[in-house]
């Protein structure tokens, strides 16, 4: 087994760019949510033990296989059967290939007609133990979404899914120089969406075991904020606010990335964010990723 980064020291340069044959690495991914709605608190974390290999294609790019095998939902708040419906559609994407291009372009989903044919069958008996007008729409808008290659790989590019994993900081760094990326979040406030502009610079380089790490802020895209869509979900889940002086604010947003250049993988990463609106209803996020020795899992 053999991996490398490619990159260079000239002038405090590095390019994180992954080379390899073929790496497997086991790693735990931490989703930590805590939300305030008018003084009550709601708690959700997921833990996830997952399994990555990396397969390099000759002349194409590579193939990340992510395998989840191990699933812990907490929260108090959902009943055991919303928790089983959680658990069962988490599941259709639990083994993944995913083909990418050398800059990590999407090329495809390899097993795509596994996941298509996977997703049908769990529907088929889910529409029988989850009865109603509110479980028919969910099941008829996750029947297109299973249809969508591409909307499929763009979800699994969330933070809060398989995103620490699928990494796009990819390119040239040097000290003081930023790189920006837009990301969509869906999950701040229900029923609303919110894009998020980042700035990814390098902050520590360890030019003898040739680790790099990086930093990571972002800021609300102003020219994409529809507040009015935030006002009516507040409405609609009576949250008090003062529509003159209230705005949703992103209070934090600060990330770090450390890859270890030897054997081209993503060490660890966290993500802190803090988003509010008014006094009566606050986020607070916390994402976590740690690779782990075979021995750890």
């Amino acid at each position: 087994m053999k991996s490398k980064m490619q990159y260079s020291f000239e002038d405090n340069i590095v390019e994180v760019k992954p080379n390899v044959k073929k790496e497997l690495q086991f790693y735990r991914l931490q989703f930590l949510e805590k939300m305030n709605c008018n003084g009550v608190i709601i708690k959700q974390e997921i833990i996830k033990n997952v399994h990555l290999t990396i397969t390099k294609i000759e002349n194409v790019g590579f193939e990340y296989h992510i395998e989840v095998f191990d699933t812990t939902l907490r929260n108090r708040t959902l009943s055991l059967s919303e928790k089983d419906l959680i658990a069962q559609i988490a599941s259709i994407t639990d083994d993944v290939k995913i083909i990418v291009d050398e800059n990590f372009n999407f090329i495809k989903i390899k097993n795509f007609d596994l996941i298509k044919s996977k997703a049908n069958q769990k529907f088929k008996i889910l529409s029988k133990k989850y009865l109603g007008e509110k479980a028919n729409r969910l099941f008829e808008y996750l029947q297109k979404y299973y249809k969508d290659e591409k909307l499929i790989y763009n979800d699994l590019q969330r933070y809060d899914k398989y995103g620490f994993l699928l990494i796009k900081f990819l390119g040239y760094y040097r000290f003081g120089k930023n790189h920006k990326y837009t990301i969509r979040y869906t999950n701040f406030l229900k029923n609303t969406f919110l894009e998020i502009d980042e700035t990814v610079k390098m902050t520590k380089l360890n030019r003898e075991i040739e680790e790099v790490e990086l930093k990571l802020k972002g800021e609300i895209n102003t020219s994409k904020y529809n507040k009015k869509m935030f006002e009516r979900e507040m409405k609609v889940q009576n949250i008090f606010f003062d529509e003159v002086n209230d705005n949703l604010t992103l209070n934090k947003y600060e990330g770090v990335f450390n890859f270890n250049t030897k054997t081209g993988k993503i060490n660890n990463a966290k993500l802190n964010i803090h988003v509010s609106f008014g006094e009566n209803y606050s986020k607070e996020i916390d994402y976590q990723l740690s690779s782990l020795l075979p021995h750890e899992v």
